[in-house]
């Protein structure tokens, strides 16, 4: 088993556990206690901030130490972190059982650790513009309830403007699809709509269209607007999580500028239509498909709170904290024979 090694922790290269574009984490251990972790072997010339070891925070991974690998041809450093034993939740939603979504109950526990964690680094005025179900990770607990974590903010922003700015609509960078294909083990539409300071890459596609759905997308060259890119982040992750696929699909970037900048602004999702013909149009729903595990209950507070993330309007997190202190009413009903909750 090939092992490398650092002077505190060893890791085995042929246990790759993601890729990343600034490094590849791999499962390790502790040298001496073999307590379990996982190590990002930066690429070459990355560098990473010392000040996140400081983000102390049960949804926040956990950092452990910066080290230099024990080699006498390179330095490379490497980040040592907590290890997650159930993955991304990326990875959770291609199992089979989660295919329609999240259950209901562990939708919850989903949705308050990641609202605490995104609310947590914004109170260290951190806007994470990497923020999407890959970097999400999970462990269980002892009692068997999830924990789930955010990392990967390598790319975040500090200073954030809690006010969703229009600005201009000047948008910067272009990707290929090629960049999609490359990312193995995810529907290339899924993969395209986490791109989204991308999908408006092209100054004649993005055309100065001006609404706010369209804003969300554009991750300018000003602070004030990083935020904006954040919450759509955050709206379309609730809604894969949700239903087991992302709100708007296409098969290119110019496509799917095309469906979200003609996004009504009470719907949360939209595709062409599958038809034979020439026929173009776009088939928006302002609902949850029926195949979502939710109940109609947590549906009423979840969908204006998606809504309102994809447009770009506000976000409270008092709203969320709110809705998750209600307690569960379970009612069975004899005509259908089912157990209602709401």
């Amino acid at each position: 088993m090939p092992v490398r090694g650092t002077k505190s922790y060893v890791w085995f290269s042929d246990r790759l556990l993601g890729q990343g574009h600034t490094g590849d984490v791999y499962y390790g251990t502790h040298k001496k206690n073999g307590t379990p972790c996982a190590v990002k072997v930066l690429k070459q010339n990355e560098k990473y901030k010392k000040t996140d070891i400081e983000l102390l925070h049960v949804n926040i991974l956990r950092f452990l130490a910066i080290e230099q690998e024990n080699s006498k041809t390179t330095s490379t450093t490497c980040v040592i972190m907590e290890y997650c034993t159930k993955g991304s939740v990326h990875d959770i939603l291609l199992q089979p059982k989660y295919y329609y979504g999240f259950p209901e109950d562990e939708y919850i526990v989903f949705l308050g650790d990641f609202i605490s964690g995104i609310e947590f680094l914004h109170s260290k005025e951190i806007v994470c513009n990497n923020v999407k179900p890959s970097n999400i990770l999970c462990t269980k607990q002892e009692n068997g309830v999830s924990v789930y974590k955010l990392t990967d903010y390598s790319n975040a922003n500090s200073g954030i403007n809690t006010t969703a700015n229009s600005g201009d609509n000047n948008c910067i960078n272009t990707v290929t699809n090629n960049d999609v294909n490359n990312c193995t083990n995810t529907l290339p539409h899924q993969q395209l709509i986490y791109d989204v300071n991308k999908i408006v890459g092209e100054e004649n596609i993005c055309g100065g269209n001006s609404s706010a759905c369209c804003r969300g997308l554009c991750q300018r060259s000003t602070m004030k607007d990083k935020l904006t890119s954040e919450l759509w982040r955050i709206g379309v992750i609730l809604y894969h999580v949700a239903v087991g696929d992302v709100p708007f699909k296409a098969s290119n970037y110019a496509e799917l500028f095309t469906i979200i900048s003609g996004k009504p602004i009470n719907s949360i999702s939209g595709e062409k239509k599958k038809s034979s013909s020439s026929d173009e149009s776009i088939d928006y729903k302002d609902d949850f498909p029926n195949t979502c595990l939710l109940s109609i209950g947590i549906r009423n507070h979840i969908i204006p709170l998606i809504r309102s993330l994809l447009n770009n309007v506000s976000f409270d997190f008092e709203i969320v904290k709110n809705f998750l202190s209600l307690n569960v009413i379970y009612i069975y009903c004899i005509a259908t024979v089912r157990l209602h909750h709401c």
